[in-house]
Formats: structure tokens, sequence, C-alpha cells
């Protein structure tokens, strides 16, 4: 019999940090349904909401749909319009109150619904318990949230820790042979337990124990990303699948995915950052990530992140994965990726 995974408890994890849902006394602190109209005038694209008029700037096509993001003073809307069927999710901060809704739409203007009439919905928790992503997985027959294929051949898959032995079963079936956990021990064993329950063969599972925040300078982060990618790429030449995750599949998830498809998918390290981070939790992508997580990703991953772009752009980190391309910390100029790296809310979010 397969020991069970135990729930992981730790509070610091990347991007599992726990928030307390949307509790009765928080949602009621926002109308429970909401109004809300785009109209384009002279040009310029708005959202009426409750009567005031927000200008919208940021129009976003992601995984699930398209995001605009709407302002004014004290108040941001995100509109999210999915790509398939007639639902449309908004997220909604007022003053630092934050609240989600879904909507039904009707009418068009510019591709967008003209009316949406919308009613607060809380995010249900996904997962088992414990520190979950709000995200779901998108590949059939496997519950573990967050999980999503990395590239076109689907040997590669990213998701969040598993956490029972239903989970484990399904990841094989799925013909996962390999696994990379990509975070620190949280002192409980939870990595001793997860490499016990996967009863692999040593050489097929490999412990990174890359941390979320506070990271250690450069090259120590930087090596260790390598090693992850390095099994990551053996297993697909050896066309075995392997799976890797953080604790829920976010931050460190993300910025591995990320980095693994710019190296080997031919893929843009902007769009990368985009649509394999942003869009799959990272930072503000997930909107219930405490504000303390956030700044410290400013702080540490995502000047990593640019960094490592920066090199595979250079030419001096390549898909033969030399530790050489970490002896030193790159000055990476302003007229790389200028555009601030900053998520918005993930077109994946369904409360």
């Amino acid at each position: 019999m397969r020991p069970l995974l135990a729930l992981t408890a730790a509070t610091f994890a990347l991007g599992c940090v726990e928030e307390p849902g949307q509790t009765e006394d928080f949602a009621t602190s926002l109308s429970k349904s909401l109004t809300l109209r785009f109209e384009s005038k002279d040009g310029a694209l708005g959202l009426k909401s409750s009567g005031k008029k927000l200008a919208c700037k940021d129009r976003f096509d992601g995984v699930d749909g398209e995001r605009v993001t709407c302002e004014r003073e004290g108040e941001t809307v995100e509109v999210i319009v999915k790509s398939e069927g007639s639902s449309v999710v908004v997220v909604r901060d007022l003053g630092g109150k934050r609240g989600y809704y879904t909507c039904s739409k009707k009418g068009d203007v510019e591709g967008l619904p003209t009316e949406m009439k919308c009613a607060l919905t809380p995010i249900e928790p996904r997962g088992t318990g414990g520190l979950s992503s709000p995200f779901d997985s998108s590949v059939e027959g496997i519950s573990v949230p967050n999980t999503h294929w990395v590239n076109a051949d689907e040997t590669v898959l990213r998701g969040m820790e598993p956490r029972t032995a239903a989970q484990l079963d399904e990841l094989r079936a799925e013909g996962i042979s390999r696994v990379v956990i990509f975070k620190n021990a949280t002192g409980k064993d939870d990595v001793g337990k997860e490499v016990a329950a996967w009863a692999l063969p040593k050489a097929d599972v490999l412990h990174v124990p890359f941390q979320w925040k506070d990271l250690d300078g450069f090259k120590k982060p930087c090596e260790q990303t390598l090693d992850a990618l390095r099994f990551i790429e053996a297993s697909r030449v050896k066309n075995e699948k392997v799976f890797f995750h953080c604790t829920v599949g976010e931050d460190r998830t993300g910025f591995l995915a990320a980095l693994h498809n710019v190296l080997f998918e031919e893929a843009d390290a902007r769009a990368a950052f985009d649509l394999d981070m942003c869009e799959h939790g990272y930072g503000a992508g997930n909107p219930q990530k405490p504000g303390f997580v956030l700044g410290k990703l400013e702080d540490g991953l995502t000047p990593l992140y640019r960094e490592m772009a920066f090199l595979i752009d250079e030419g001096v980190l390549t898909r033969d994965l030399e530790m050489s391309a970490c002896a030193t910390e790159p000055t990476v100029p302003d007229d790389f990726m200028p555009e601030a790296l900053a998520c918005g809310t993930s077109t994946t979010l369904v409360p």
C-alpha cells in the first residue's frame, strides 16, 4: 500500500501563503450585485461601474480569454471575457477591498460585451485542503490543481504538489515516470514523504531545494535552476514523461516552465512570462496572493528570471545548460524587456 502524502502546512511556501477566503463579512463589504457597461467614445474605451466611469487601457489576450483592466481613483476592475462560453469573470478592487464576480453578458462593443450583470462569487478552494492553487487542471484525468502540459509534445508536465495516493495514481496513469520537486523542504519532511510515496527508483526523482524568497545571490539559484532543467531535458530526450512542481505550482513552477520554454520551445521571454508564469498564478496572476509575497517576488524571483532570460538572449546560457553560465551575475540593460514584468489576474480564473 502506497503511503499517503501529508498535507503541506508551511505558511511561507512560494505562492502558497495562506490567506483567509472570502468570509461573509468580507463578501458583504462590497455590493453583492454589479452592473458593468463597456462603451467606446472617440476611440477611447471606458467602463461604467455603479454609475462611475473607469478608463480602460490594458487589453490582454491570455490562455482562456481576454482581460481588460479599467481604473479610476480608488477603484480597479479587471474584466475577463472567456474565449469559450458566455461567462465573464470580474475582479474588483474598491479602496483595497477585493471581490470576485461571475457575470452574464449581452451586446458587443469592440469585441467586448456592452452590458454585464454580475453576482459576487467566492473563489472555491481547489485541491484537498491546505495551501492550494485556485486554478483548475487543464489535463483530462488529473485533479491536481494548476496542472498543465509545458511542451507541445506533452512530455513535460507542471502542477501543484500531489497530496493523495489517488492524485499520484492519476499522474502515473498519464505516464509520469520522473519527478522534479522544485522547492525547499518545510521542516516536516514533506519532501521525504513525497519521495517515498512515488516509490520510484532514486535516479528518477530529483529534489532541488529552491527557495521562493530571499534568494542566495545569483549563482546558487541559477545553478539550481539548471539542475532542474537538465533533469527535465534528459527525461524528454529519453521519451520519459516528467512532472515538476513546487508547493502550489505557481511561482517557482512558473519560473521553471517559462525558462524551459524559452530554451527548448523557442518562446519569447516576455511572452513566456505572461503565459507560463502570470497566466498560471505567478505573482498577481493569483489575485488572492498577499502583498508581502508579491513584494518578495519583485525583489527576487522576477529579477532572476529577467537575468536568466538575458543570458539566453546573449547566447551565454544555451541548451547545453553549462554551469559556467551562472558564474557571473549579468548586468541587464534597460532596453531588455523594458516593460515592467508584472502580472494581471490570470484569464484562467474561475471563482
